[in-house]
């Protein structure tokens, strides 16, 4: 898998969520100078674009279709331990991310930019070390 798939500066954020119009609307509300979302409907596809592609931070839904956003981020987390992890969750979970480093995070539904960006940075910065 690689690892970091900055191209000339750019963070490439690797975004997961099965309903469509939720995938578009944050997907542009990620959007920014320098960045590269890339949204996928599936942890499976996920996985296919992060092998082929790499990401610079993960950014998924928990409830997935066969596979949950929380076992995404795990396999995910354990081929490159210090990714910067969002789980969005559309209700408060209190200890989801029990155990998980500090470039891991989770927010509730709706997405909102004003909450996302400084947790972006929050998170790269950690996993920066």
């Amino acid at each position: 898998m690689a690892m970091i798939a900055r191209a000339e500066g750019e963070l490439r954020i690797l975004y997961v969520e099965d309903n469509e119009l939720i995938r578009e609307m944050t997907s542009e509300l990620l959007s920014r100078p320098g960045r590269r979302v890339v949204p996928v409907a599936s942890a499976e596809e996920a996985i296919a674009e992060s092998e082929r592609n790499g990401l610079d931070v993960l950014i998924t839904d928990v409830s997935l279709p066969r596979m949950s956003g929380l076992d995404l981020a795990r396999r995910l987390a354990h081929q490159r331990p210090r990714l910067p992890i969002i789980v969005i969750t559309g209700y408060e979970w209190p200890g989801v991310l029990d155990g998980w480093d500090a470039n891991a995070a989770v927010i509730c539904k709706p997405v909102v930019s004003e909450q996302v960006e400084p947790l972006i940075e929050k998170l790269l910065q950690a996993a920066a070390g």
